[in-house]
Parts: C-alpha cells; sequence; structure tokens
C-alpha cells in the first residue's frame, strides 16, 4: 500500500512537472503598444501634407489594413496551435469491488497520450502556415488599393486646387472686360446690353469656382475617410506630374500578372486549398492513444502495472465527406485564379485606354488648339483698341478662350486620374515601363 501511494505521489510530481516543462517552452505573448497614434501625430504636426504623408496615415489609420493586420497576428497563434501536441490525461478507476467485502478492491492510476497520425500534423501545420501567408498577399493587395484611392483622391484634389487659381485668374481678366465695357458705356459707345453680357461672363465663372470649392470639401470628406483619420484640403500640397508617359498595353499586362498580390494570392489559394486537401487525407488514418497504469489490488495486498494501446476502428466515418468538399475547393480556388486575372486585365486595359484617351486629346489641345485661340483672342483685342472690332467679338473671343482653357484643366486632370489609377493596379512595376513622355 505504502509503495501505491508512492508511486501514485511520482506520477502526480511528473505530470505537473511535464505542464510547467511545456508552458515554459510557450512564446511569451506581450501586448505591444499601439504607436499607430504617436506616428500619426508626427505627420498631422507638418503644416502641409504631402501625398507621401497622406499614403502613411492611411496605412497606419484604414480600418481595413487593421483588420488585416489583427488577422496575420490570429494566424500566428493558428500556426502555434496547429504544432501543439494532444495533451495527456490522468484516469483514476477503483473496480473488482465484491459488496460483501469492499475492502478487497482495486484501485487503478492511467496515464493515457493521445498520439496523431504523423501525416495528420505536418499537414495542419502546413495549411495554417499557408492561410498565414496568404494573409500577407491579402494585406499587400488591400494596401496597394488604399494607397492608390488616396493617389487618386490626392490628384483629384490638387487638380481642383489647380482650377481654383485658374478661375481666379479667368475672373480677373473677365473683370477688366467689364470694367472696359462700363467705361464705354459712360461714354455711349457700348451699349447696355454689352455691360450685361459682360457681367453674366463673371456672374458664370463665380458659378464654375463655387463648384469647384464645393467638390473640394466632399473630397476632404473622401479623404478623411480612405486615411482613418480628419484631413482638411487646405492643407493639402504638392505638384502632379508634368510628363505623362507612354506604357504599352502588352508589357502593362505581362507585368501586371507577374506580381499583382490579388494573382499570387489567388494561385497561394489554390495551395492552401490542396493542403486542406491532404489534411482531410490524412484524417482517414486515426491516431492512437498510449495507455500506461499502475495499481494495487487490496484483497491479495499486491500491486500491478498495465500498458495499452486504443485504435479507433474508422469503419463507418473515412472522412469522405471532407476530402470531397476539399477536392472541389481546389478546382474552385483554381477557377479563383483565372477570375482575377481576367478582371485585372480588364481593369489595366479600360485604365490604360482611358489614360491613352485623355493624353491625346490633351496634346492636341495644348500644342495646337490653345494657341491658335490664344492668338485670336490676342488679335480681337488689338483690333478693338483700333476700332476694328467689337465689344462682342472680345466677348466671343474670351469665352472661348476661357473654355479652352478650363477644358485643357479637364483634359489634365482626367490624365492624371488614368495615370493614378494606373499605378493603383500596377504599383511600382510601372516605373520601368515607359516609352516616352509628353510634357
Amino acid at each position: 500500500m505504502k509503495s501505491f501511494r508512492l508511486l501514485a505521489k511520482l506520477i502526480f510530481i511528473f505530470i505537473v512537472a511535464g505542464c510547467f516543462a511545456a508552458l515554459s517552452q510557450l512564446p511569451t505573448l506581450a501586448l505591444e503598444s499601439n504607436s499607430v497614434t504617436d506616428e500619426s501625430s508626427q505627420v498631422l504636426q507638418k503644416d502641409q501634407l504631402q501625398v507621401e504623408d497622406l499614403k502613411k496615415l492611411a496605412i497606419l489609420n484604414n480600418p481595413e489594413l487593421a483588420a488585416i493586420r489583427f488577422e496575420q497576428a490570429a494566424s500566428e497563434g493558428s500556426i502555434l496551435q496547429s504544432s501543439l501536441k494532444p495533451n495527456p490525461s490522468i484516469e483514476v478507476e477503483a473496480g473488482d469491488v465484491p459488496t460483501d467485502s469492499p475492502s478487497d478492491g482495486q484501485l487503478k492510476i492511467s496515464y493515457v497520450q493521445p498520439h496523431e497520425s504523423v501525416l495528420k500534423r505536418k499537414s495542419v501545420v502546413r495549411t495554417a502556415k499557408l492561410e498565414s501567408e496568404y494573409l500577407e498577399h491579402q494585406y499587400n493587395a488591400k494596401e496597394r488599393e488604399i494607397v492608390g484611392n488616396v493617389q487618386l483622391v490626392y490628384t483629384e484634389l490638387i487638380s481642383n486646387q489647380q482650377a481654383l487659381v485658374l478661375y481666379e485668374s479667368l475672373l480677373k481678366q473677365a473683370g477688366e472686360t467689364v470694367k472696359i465695357a462700363e467705361t464705354r458705356l459712360s461714354v455711349k459707345s457700348a451699349t447696355i446690353t454689352e455691360v450685361i453680357k459682360t457681367r453674366v461672363e463673371v456672374d458664370e465663372l463665380k458659378l464654375g469656382k463655387e463648384r469647384i470649392e464645393n467638390r473640394l470639401v466632399s473630397l476632404s470628406e473622401r479623404l478623411t475617410t480612405v486615411c482613418g483619420i480628419e484631413v482638411l484640403y487646405e492643407r493639402v500640397a504638392g505638384l502632379l506630374p508634368g510628363t505623362f508617359p507612354v506604357y504599352d498595353s502588352e508589357s502593362l499586362k505581362e507585368t501586371l500578372l507577374n506580381e499583382h498580390p490579388l494573382l499570387s494570392g489567388a494561385g497561394l489559394q489554390v495551395k492552401v486549398a490542396e493542403a486542406r486537401y491532404e489534411e482531410a487525407i490524412a484524417g482517414k488514418k486515426a491516431g492512437y492513444d498510449l495507455r500506461f497504469s499502475y495499481g494495487h489490488h487490496f484483497g491479495e495486498n499486491d500491486n500491478f502495472v498495465e500498458a495499452g494501446i486504443e485504435f479507433p476502428l474508422t469503419t463507418n466515418d473515412k472522412n469522405e465527406g471532407n476530402i470531397l468538399e476539399t477536392k472541389n475547393l481546389i478546382e474552385e480556388a483554381k477557377s479563383r485564379v483565372t477570375v482575377v486575372k481576367n478582371e485585372l486585365i480588364d481593369e489595366i486595359t479600360q485604365a490604360h485606354e482611358e489614360y491613352i484617351n485623355a493624353r491625346t486629346q490633351l496634346v492636341t489641345l495644348k500644342d495646337t488648339i490653345l494657341p491658335s485661340v490664344t492668338k485670336v483672342y490676342d488679335n480681337t483685342l488689338i483690333g478693338y483698341q483700333y476700332g476694328k472690332n467689337s465689344l462682342l467679338d472680345i466677348l466671343d473671343a474670351q469665352r472661348t478662350l476661357f473654355s479652352t482653357q478650363l477644358l485643357v484643366w479637364e483634359l489634365a486632370k482626367d490624365a492624371n486620374l488614368a495615370l493614378s489609377r494606373l499605378m493603383q493596379i500596377g504599383g511600382d512595376s510601372l516605373n520601368g515601363l515607359n516609352k516616352g513622355e509628353l510634357e
């Protein structure tokens, strides 16, 4: 009896020591301080925010990116959990107790250690690692999308700031025409109708300027949403590219398909599906339990030792359902790769077409039409000074010039937005693809 108690104590001490040893091998999970607010504050301390500042704010504060980062952290826990071995158990049994002599029974303590299939354990760990790797591709794709959205909003915002400057210049020029008309009216060299038309021109320009100001407020709200923190348009500054590179459509597609994180992530999803299939196949092979027991028979006053192994019989559940499901998920993942590839090709084709159209129209307008319209206006103004042209002639030439200048701004904005869209889809890989430039 004493030897039995001693052995029981030794087993208990062994189990407790084993638990502490296992705990000591686990990585320490320390809660890291959230420095996002501090980094954002440093950026926001600047008087003016450039596009790179806005992109940094978006990466730090955008809730979609934050959600993926937390998911990545959670995946590390999945990898850790999948690599842990099953916990042992202790069983205490009392048996063979005669009803007429309870003291003649036996007491048994068993140590049971479950064992999983090695193939199953490896496949589970591999699946967890691939899923974690997929999250990295997902994060990169989402970051490219959000940074690209920042670039798009920034481009439109700066374009509209430039439009405000243009409208101020046009209003000043139109105001001079009003003064000329009012002066000529005072000496009865112009009619009240001509004066009214000059004032209408000013009013229309003011309305255009007001639309731009309202648009800037709306863009400020969009920028706040995508950056995850309030950004006022008055604080945004910078210059848009002064050149428009020429890109070859086929080179764009080839580069895009070689490095886009959405496509590489879709390819990785195929590997994840294959790993889950291997995991399901490994699930057919059941594990086993090892059992070591020590007991004491009180009636005979002797100790005994037992050892055993337990195998479940897979006569009914052979994991056929999971195998069939994961096999079809592989085909689904492969089809998804094709879908993502086609969607990306469509996006790059459409964005490239929009860019080329805006760029071509801008070339024609800047190099041909605008110089001609400007020359016509200058000649009309000179002719008016010599009495060869009327005030209405000046108004017609001025309206044409203003419309052309605003159209140049509109096309430049469209070209810059299309270029930003190409950059959003193609990322940094676009830098080495330009074949020429348009000033």
